[in-house]
């Protein structure tokens, strides 16, 4: 299995007009035969879309838009404890500000109990404009169940079933429901990893049925703020 796209958590001000900010990852991330079209970019301006518009964010979104990616705007939830009045309204200024393609659902909760909240944050973004209503659900494990995809409960297009350390990942492997579902439906995120073990990290991406994918050799507290062991983990 080879038809893998990115999906970078791009938790870094983009800083367009100064080459020495981190800027240059959103600018990689979209260079032509780097990266396969449709990946996707992550922004999050301030745990959230912040209180304002940012040009320097517009800028970003746009660069990687014309280059054939998606970008989606970050929300967390609290693992359902965070008012959902709060987070719709986040969706909207995303919406309203840079014409996101969807939304990142971080600290998605797992227990099927939830599922009322989740699917009442679906469905409200599949009323945004055709075409921009991606919902990328981040519980960073896999659930028991498959509760947030199949149909009466869907949550998420694509579930991130994995988000942890390159150690844990290589001896990982997803519940027995993720083979129901195409690859494209399942995302892997993987920090701390050593560059002699990306080989076996991205080989372990491509077993384990991850449509989308990303590694880094950054670590906690944030390893989402660099553009990790590029370009030799793109998706050409």
């Amino acid at each position: 299995m080879t038809d893998q796209r990115t999906l970078w958590p791009g938790y870094v001000y983009p800083g367009i007009w100064d080459p020495a900010t981190p800027w240059l990852a959103w600018a990689r991330l979209a260079q032509p035969g780097r990266t396969r079209i449709g990946s996707i970019g992550i922004m999050n301006p301030n745990s959230g879309p912040d209180v304002a518009v940012l040009p320097d964010w517009t800028g970003a979104v746009n660069h990687a838009r014309t280059h054939g990616h998606r970008v989606v705007g970050y929300v967390h939830t609290s693992y359902a404890a965070r008012a959902i009045a709060t987070v719709k309204a986040e969706v909207d200024l995303y919406y309203d500000w840079y014409g996101v393609d969807g939304i990142f659902v971080d600290e998605m909760s797992n227990l099927a109990t939830d599922s009322a909240y989740y699917r009442s944050l679906y469905t409200y973004v599949q009323a945004k404009p055709a075409g921009a209503r991606l919902v990328v659900g981040n519980p960073g494990a896999a659930a028991a169940t498959d509760w947030q995809l199949v149909t009466a409960t869907k949550s998420a297009d694509i579930l991130v079933t994995f988000e942890d350390t390159a150690a844990n990942y290589l001896t990982w492997t997803p519940p027995a429901w993720c083979g129901a579902y195409p690859i494209d439906a399942f995302g892997h995120l993987v920090h701390a990893c050593a560059a002699v073990d990306l080989a076996a990290v991205l080989t372990h991406s491509r077993a384990t049925r991850a449509g989308y994918r990303y590694v880094t050799d950054d670590v906690l507290p944030n390893p989402w703020d660099t553009l990790g062991h590029w370009p030799a983990q793109a998706t050409p």
